[in-house]
């Protein structure tokens, strides 16, 4: 927990997205930190983020991580998965092969 404005306690949260390439999982979390959507794709390795926001009405942290969904960077999942105290699915509902 960290300082905030007015003397009191931030809560942190750490929340992990997560899902197939290719699905919008960048997108999305760039769409809710920076209010702008991405229209190119470009595969992410694995990208931070952290936000400023009101949970319940108290001051939050909210560091997101952005994770990879191809196959290859597999490894990387025992970790997150082991960090994350909340997970966003994100999938498509127009290819049913991933």
């Amino acid at each position: 927990m960290a300082g905030w404005k007015d003397g009191a306690v931030q809560e942190k949260y750490r929340l992990v997205v997560v899902g197939g390439g290719g699905v919008g999982k960048s997108a999305l979390t760039i769409q809710f930190i920076q209010s702008y959507f991405v229209t190119d794709y470009d595969p992410t390795i694995e990208d931070s983020y952290t936000k400023q926001c009101v949970i319940d009405e108290r001051p939050a942290r909210l560091d997101i991580l952005d994770t990879a969904g191809q196959e290859e960077f597999g490894a990387m999942r025992e970790q997150y998965m082991r960090t994350g105290e909340g997970f966003l699915l994100v999938f498509s509902v127009t290819d049913r092969g991933r």
